[in-house]
């Protein structure tokens, strides 16, 4: 996305590292290069959806997917827009699961 900062909030980090670890239905904890990937995700996507939710501030969110070496990678992003410069506006990852199976 060309135009866009993008952010990895540390809250949403841990938020990633303790909620979307193993859950017994084929889904993996996220190990750091994970997060390239998720940007990754984003600039060719496989789908990008809007989602349902929005941020706290009414921010808009969207969710990407994409299939990478057999796993498939769900990552929700926020669009955070700049008040002082409309042009150069951020996406914040809010969450991230990877499934391998």
């Amino acid at each position: 996305m060309a135009g866009y900062t993008v952010i990895l909030p540390s809250a949403h980090v841990r938020h990633v590292e303790k909620t979307h670890g193993h859950d017994g239905k084929g889904q993996r904890p996220p190990q750091p290069e994970d997060y390239i990937h998720a940007l990754a995700c984003v600039n060719a996507a496989d789908l990008l959806t809007p989602s349902t939710e929005t941020g706290r501030g009414g921010q808009v969110r969207f969710v990407v997917f994409k299939e990478i070496d057999g796993e498939t990678f769900r990552a929700v992003w926020e669009i955070r827009p700049n008040k002082k410069n409309r042009e150069n506006r951020a996406i914040a990852l809010v969450t991230l699961s990877i499934k391998t199976s």
